[in-house]
Formats: structure tokens, sequence, C-alpha cells
């Protein structure tokens, strides 16, 4: 069932998702040679999968979202299979009613 999330369970959803990729990302770049190919596929994954995750979560097709973006929804398609530019990538996190949050690494 599709619902919406309030401000702190989106917050729960968000860190569960960093702490995910974070773990991920530490057992990719110990593998030689493969580190930076591996951050450049797992960034555009990620986004595509937030992109997805957000929409979903707010109750929207893709129509709903690509309407509101003034795009078409063949290029919407395309933002969620990774071929999203930053700008949209915020512009669909904002119509979808989240917001990008930057905390500092653990040290």
């Amino acid at each position: 069932m599709n619902k919406t999330m309030n401000k702190k369970e989106r917050a729960i959803w968000t860190e569960k998702r960093l702490v995910s990729t974070n773990a991920w990302r530490r057992k990719t770049e110990a593998l030689p040679g493969y580190a930076i190919a591996a951050e450049e596929v797992d960034c555009e994954n990620d986004i595509a999968n937030m992109i997805s995750e957000a929409r979903r979560l707010a109750n929207k097709t893709q129509q709903d979202v690509a309407h509101e973006m003034g795009i078409s929804q063949s290029a919407f398609s395309r933002m969620e299979r990774g071929n999203a530019t930053i700008k949209n990538f915020m512009r669909c996190l904002d119509i979808c009613g989240f917001e990008v949050v930057l905390t500092p690494k653990n040290m």
C-alpha cells in the first residue's frame, strides 16, 4: 500500500538508504581498480532509485510528475533509469514532497 510519509518517517527512510549505500560502497572500494567505476554507477543507481521511490511514496504516476516538471513521461522514465541531472533530481524530489539533507560523515 502506498502512503505519504511524514517528516520523521522520511528522515528514517533516508538514513536507512544512506547506511546501506555506505556499507555497499565500503565493500566495493576494497576491490582494486573497481572503485572509481563503481562510484559512478552507484551514484546513478542511487539517484534513479531515490527518484522512483520518492514518486511511489508520493502516490504519483510517472505522468503526474512529468507533467509538473514540464517534461514527457518517457523523459521522466529515463530519469528513473539513471539519466537525471542534479537539477531534475532536485525538482522531482520537491514535487514529490522530499528534500535533500546533507550530513557530515561519521569519522
